[in-house]
Order: C-alpha cells, then sequence, then structure tokens
C-alpha cells in the first residue's frame, strides 16, 4: 500500500515537472525549414543562437537557418544581455560551495571543471539529487551519455523531476555509444 503511495506521489512530481518545463519558455523559434523550437535563448551572437529547449537540453542552431524569433527577425532579436553580463560576472569563489562552481562552470561550459566540482558536492552530500542532475547534464552536454543516464537515474531516485523522456533519450545515446564502441566482429 505504502508503494502504491509512493508511486502516486512520485508521478504526481514528474507530472507536475513536466508541465512546469514545457510552460517556463519564453520565445518560439521558427526555423526556415518551417519547424518550430520553443525555448529560452541563452546566448546570441552574430551567427549562432543557443537555446535551452528545457530537460536541460541545449541547441545551437545557425542564425542563417533561423526565420524569426517570436516573430521577429532573427537579426534583430536580442536576449536579455544584462541578464547574461551578470550570469557572466559571477565569480568562482570558495564561498559558493561545489555545487555553486560547478553550476558556474557549466553556465560558461566549462564541462571537465564542472563535472569535477559536481563529484566534490557529491563527495559531501551523497544524497545531494541537485549535483547528480548538473553532473548528469554537464556528461550529456560532453557525450559520455553512460555516466549522464547513471547520474540522472540517481537523482530521479533521489527525488529531482528528470523528465522520463529526456532519460529515454539518454538510454538511446548509451546504447548507440555502447554499440559504436564495441569492436567490430570478425
Amino acid at each position: 500500500m505504502e508503494n502504491k503511495r509512493l508511486a502516486g506521489s512520485i508521478s504526481i512530481l514528474v507530472l507536475a515537472g513536466l508541465l512546469f518545463a514545457r510552460t517556463n519558455f519564453a520565445e518560439t523559434i521558427t526555423l526556415k525549414s518551417g519547424r518550430r523550437v520553443q525555448g529560452t535563448v541563452i546566448q546570441k551572437t552574430g551567427e549562432k543562437i543557443k537555446v535551452d529547449t528545457g530537460g536541460g537540453m541545449l541547441r545551437t542552431y545557425d542564425l542563417n537557418d533561423v526565420k524569426s524569433i517570436d516573430g521577429r527577425k532573427a537579426e534583430s532579436y536580442r536576449p536579455n544581455v544584462k541578464a547574461q553580463e551578470e550570469k557572466k560576472e559571477l565569480p568562482l569563489t570558495q564561498e559558493k560551495g561545489a555545487l555553486g562552481r560547478g553550476i558556474d562552470y557549466l553556465d560558461n561550459q566549462m564541462y571537465n571543471e564542472a563535472i569535477a566540482e559536481f563529484t566534490r558536492a557529491i563527495a559531501i552530500n551523497p544524497s545531494d539529487a541537485d549535483a547528480y542532475y548538473n553532473r548528469g547534464l554537464a556528461y550529456s552536454l560532453k557525450q559520455k551519455y553512460d555516466n549522464a543516464l547513471e547520474d540522472m537515474r540517481k537523482a530521479a531516485a533521489l527525488g529531482y523531476a528528470v523528465e522520463p523522456e529526456f532519460l529515454e533519450r539518454l538510454k538511446r545515446a548509451s546504447d548507440r555509444e555502447k554499440s559504436d564502441s564495441s569492436p567490430a566482429p570478425k
């Protein structure tokens, strides 16, 4: 009976996480191919835009392939630059702790350093679901899908609302990674 109640609670948390993730986007990116992407533009350069599509998935699109962002021409779209500048100015200080430093490194695409900091955070607190989730995210961005899947499963077991679709994508990528690395049959 208690297992059913726990499973029901977890299902509600996962559903709430999915609903939050799906409604938390700020922009609709329309590609010239006609495909639409929901996400938050987190960086724009003269050539590319980086979009957080939710569930820890970051996508980079060539600006020449983007027709519009929220109905405005991609060239004229300006993300919230002040927020980005403030984020980049965050010092990697000791006071933040390993988790905070890891997040700073992750935000600055310094994935090896981020993984090291999240590993420190896990050594300090093995029940830190945030550290497992963020380390899994860093591993996925480095295309180390086995490690990412393992960390995401641990984060979910500790109560982090990891999207099931994201876990499934990691599982498929991990299976591909295993089959690609196996020696060729003789």
